[in-house]
């Protein structure tokens, strides 16, 4: 539980990656270890939480109160596929109305599209549709992570390419290297494709950084640039 409130673990079963990490991961709502952070039980809290849980709209005063930005997940906005990958977690839809209401009610708060895996959901046809849904859910910011897959996570990776995109099976057995990281040109395209369709919805690229002390005086999250949504 505690590498999950830091970011460091994975709330959900998730097929394919490692590093994968929910705040409010489905022990949290019996826990509180999440909210207790957010409170400062251990020192300051983070001052980014990723999520996928609906559970964190339980803790939205506490976010802006603490002056945390919260990073909505999505590997696909195809159910289906999201399901695949992430079987446990909510369906895509149910991600963005949780990024749109998170901003309604005053949180700093964007979108991080992946895992992205080369030959399954790094088409810029993904990617523009993906960047237009966080823009139109009010999202700040539009974050793409390719996949990382060291250690036990690419017999994982494996695995689901053999039953999701099994034409793949023998590209993927030499694709990523002894890290588990794919190639560094196919990486750098994803990232130059990311650049140009967070451009044209005029989103940034990464979360605003941190000014609590500022916070704290004029009851604004984060520096002037990325403004509350009414």
């Amino acid at each position: 539980m505690r590498a999950n409130v830091v970011v460091a673990g994975c709330g959900f079963d998730c097929a394919w990656c490692a590093g994968c990490a929910d705040g409010w991961p489905p022990g949290e709502e019996r826990t509180g270890a999440t909210r207790a952070r957010l409170l400062g039980a251990g020192g300051e809290p983070p001052a980014l939480l990723l999520a996928r849980s609906e559970l964190i709209l339980r803790d939205t005063a506490l976010l802006r109160g603490a002056g945390v930005a919260a990073e909505i997940s999505i590997p696909s906005l195809s159910a289906a596929f999201a399901r695949a990958v992430e079987p446990r977690a909510p369906a895509p839809e149910r991600r963005l109305a949780v990024l749109r209401r998170l901003r309604r009610e005053g949180v700093v708060a964007g979108l991080s599209f992946g895992p992205v895996a080369p030959g399954i959901n790094d088409r810029l046809g993904d990617l523009s549709y993906a960047a237009a849904e966080a823009r139109r859910a009010g999202a700040l910011w539009f974050r793409v992570r390719a996949v990382r897959a060291p250690g036990p996570a690419a017999a994982c990776l494996m695995a689901f390419v053999e039953r999701h995109r099994p034409a793949l099976i023998d590209r993927y057995r030499t694709l990523l290297d002894a890290g588990g990281a794919p190639p560094r040109g196919w990486e750098e395209r994803l990232l130059s494709m990311a650049a140009a369709v967070r451009a044209g919805e005029h989103l940034a690229g990464e979360p605003p950084p941190a000014d609590r002390a500022l916070a704290g005086q004029l009851g604004l999250p984060f520096r002037a640039g990325y403004p509350v949504a009414g």
